[in-house]
């Protein structure tokens, strides 16, 4: 929770300065992900399942800085099977039964993003987010559950286009590979994001 305090003062400090300057701006997305590592492992199935918000500021015409907050819910129905320890239930205990797996990530970030081609109202930008994420790992038996969560560092190199539909109205596109280190009973989580929506902005 510590943690969580101090990325939450540092990306509400970021907000607050990018507003300052005059040039902020909102976007909200639809977020799909490709998971990878131990989250394919857990769970290999494509995730189309998310949203995304970030609101900052644009302090020059080539950097922005913001905070932002997002939802991905990965997910699986298995098949009806026997199931054991070795699955996760406890000592003894085994059962013939439907499973259902899920993780679920709620990032809480800062962001970063550098500019560096504008042409005929097109944006490409480079970047990083970097903050804390809230990750619940479950596998449902039905009558029992395993569940897993925790708090997470979260960091993520990020790659995006903005096409600006008019002077304040654009659609914007991104990609980031996140990566959640291990903290308590969760293993490291990674996945490649792919967020696409809407983006406004006060001034350009």
């Amino acid at each position: 929770m510590k943690k969580f305090t101090r990325y939450s003062l540092l990306a509400l400090s970021l907000l607050f300065a990018g507003f300052v300057s005059g040039q902020s701006y909102f976007l909200i997305t639809y977020d799909m992900a490709v998971p990878l590592g131990n989250t394919k492992d857990f769970i290999p199935k494509f995730n189309a399942r998310g949203f995304g918000v970030e609101a900052g500021g644009r302090f020059t015409d080539h950097v922005s800085a913001g905070v932002g907050f997002a939802w991905n819910g990965f997910y699986q129905e298995l098949d009806y099977d026997v199931y054991g320890p070795e699955d996760g239930l406890p000592d003894e205990l085994t059962m013939w039964t439907q499973a259902w797996k899920y993780i679920t990530v709620y990032p809480f970030y800062g962001s970063f993003k550098y500019y560096f081609y504008s042409r005929s109202g097109m944006e490409l930008y480079a970047g990083a987010i970097l903050g804390t994420s809230l990750i619940s790992q479950v596998t449902d038996y039905g009558v029992y559950s395993r569940v897993s969560k925790n708090w997470h560092l979260t960091l993520a190199p990020e790659a995006g286009i903005n096409y600006w539909l008019s002077k304040n109205i654009g659609i914007t596109f991104n990609s980031r590979f996140m990566w959640s280190p291990a903290a308590g009973e969760t293993d490291t989580q990674t996945y490649l994001g792919f967020n696409m929506g809407l983006i406004a902005t006060a001034h350009r």
